[in-house]
């Protein structure tokens, strides 16, 4: 074996090798945003979600995902610290956040019609974390149709038509999310 010609070629795979484990494990793979082209947020995947920080009305809940040795992962409200957190609550949360499909899209949407869609003061602001990134998702007026609520993410010239429930179901009261006292 020739070393000389070998050990270019054994540098090669270890530098692929390593961009692979420090870059590629934060993207989401092409099976995973597979069925996801019609959802509100194609790269929410739960499993890839560390953080999810809810604001409106004033109130701010900020949630955690814990990772375990079990196949699904925990999550808890950081923010109010809570002693017992209503996993149904958070449980429908993501699944709204996951699953919600649009059901309208309107694209080339400028800085006037924006505003003019209510994402100036949004009603509500959901960031999260995917991997190393940031998402803000800002949800505006109601719908001229009166069928569902503008969202818009990332600032985006797109924005969307959500269902109504997709509103409610994050407009939750705080309270909602715990079973018991905030820890003071």
């Amino acid at each position: 074996m020739n070393w000389r010609l070998n050990l270019p070629l054994l540098a090669f795979f270890a530098a692929i090798i390593a961009y692979i484990v420090m870059f590629e494990r934060h993207t989401l793979s092409d099976s995973e945003l597979e069925g996801r082209e019609t959802t509100l947020l194609p790269d929410f995947v739960l499993k890839h979600v560390s953080e999810i920080d809810l604001t409106y009305d004033g109130e701010r809940l900020l949630f955690e995902q814990h990772q375990s040795n079990t196949a699904q992962p925990t999550w808890s409200l950081k923010r109010p610290k809570i002693k017992k957190p209503n996993r149904d609550a958070i449980d429908s949360l993501l699944a709204t956040l996951e699953w919600t499909e649009a059901l309208r899209r309107l694209e080339d949407v400028d800085a006037a019609d924006r505003h003019a869609l209510g994402f100036d003061a949004p009603r509500l602001t959901v960031r999260y974390r995917v991997g190393k990134s940031w998402r803000t998702v800002r949800i505006g007026n109601d719908d001229v149709r009166a069928q569902g609520v503008y969202v818009n993410v990332d600032d985006s010239e797109t924005v969307f038509v959500a269902p109504s429930d997709f509103l409610s179901t994050l407009k939750k009261p705080g309270s909602a999310y715990f079973e018991d006292q905030a820890i003071p």
